[in-house]
């Protein structure tokens, strides 16, 4: 195995504290040689300020090493849309994600001509109503970072980007065209093709089925569920299962 591509949230840590023994697997892995690729589904950060976290819990990382659903919308987006203008719903991270990528961000919901939705923990009433005069346009297009209904909390779940798309779907009655994070195969390409990963020399190792297991599948890889974050489905029959179920990422050498 020469690479391994890590979660975040739930899988490196939870809330502000490392997992137990992870800084030091981390460390292992690299004095190894095998390359480390650290992909979230949060976009409330920028890459920068994700190294600067890491490196507070003794996990050294360079900004390249590391992709967010916000970095992987913007680089989808400015491909597809370049001039178009975008009604975003997210925080700072995510608007100087996609600005830096060459994207107008625009806070008209009738100017705008795409929809994107991110995590944004201030969403509102207000928000929600301004998703819906944008989405009241035929045919815009709308996309989401990821449909995570939560994501792991220090101690307990807290509500993720699902929990805003559902209240935009009740209220639009229009779902996503296409969710940009994992577990896309739009993600799985740009990963591979920036990381330079050869599938079958790889593994995803991740905290939830749904994201992290069915990413690793899209893009071919062999794939580790641990036990560390919030998805208590860790059965191996269940369909398109995990290779591996580990307690935590601290074991994965064992698999690798």
């Amino acid at each position: 195995m020469k690479h391994v591509i890590l979660d975040l949230d739930g899988t490196v840590y939870r809330g502000t504290e490392s997992v137990s023994g992870v800084p030091q697997t981390i460390e292992s892995l690299h004095d190894s040689g095998i390359q480390t690729t650290f992909l979230t589904n949060n976009a409330t950060l920028s890459r920068e300020e994700f190294v600067s976290k890491l490196y507070q819990m003794g996990i050294y990382a360079e900004p390249d090493e590391i992709f967010t659903s916000g970095t992987i919308t913007a680089r989808y987006l400015s491909a597809k849309f370049s001039s178009e203008s975008v009604f975003a719903i997210g925080e700072t991270a995510f608007y100087t994600a996609l600005q830096e990528a060459g994207l107008e961000v625009t806070t008209d919901p009738e100017a705008s001509d795409i929809v994107v939705v991110a995590l944004d923990r201030d969403f509102d009433y207000e928000t929600l109503s301004e998703a819906l005069i944008a989405l009241e346009k035929d045919q815009i297009p709308y996309f989401a970072t990821n449909s995570d209904p939560t994501r792991p909390g220090e101690n307990h779940p807290l509500p993720s980007t699902g929990s805003i798309l559902g209240a935009i779907q009740v209220s639009a009655d229009r779902e996503p065209d296409q969710i940009l994070g994992k577990p896309s195969k739009i993600a799985a390409n740009i990963i591979q093709e920036k990381r330079e990963i050869e599938p079958s020399e790889a593994i995803v190792v991740g905290d939830r089925l749904t994201t992290d297991i069915k990413f690793g599948k899209r893009m071919g890889t062999k794939t580790a569920l641990v036990k560390s974050g919030g998805d208590r489905s860790y059965s191996k029959a269940v369909p398109d299962g995990p290779d591996y179920v580990l307690e935590s990422l601290a074991k994965v050498e064992q698999v690798i």
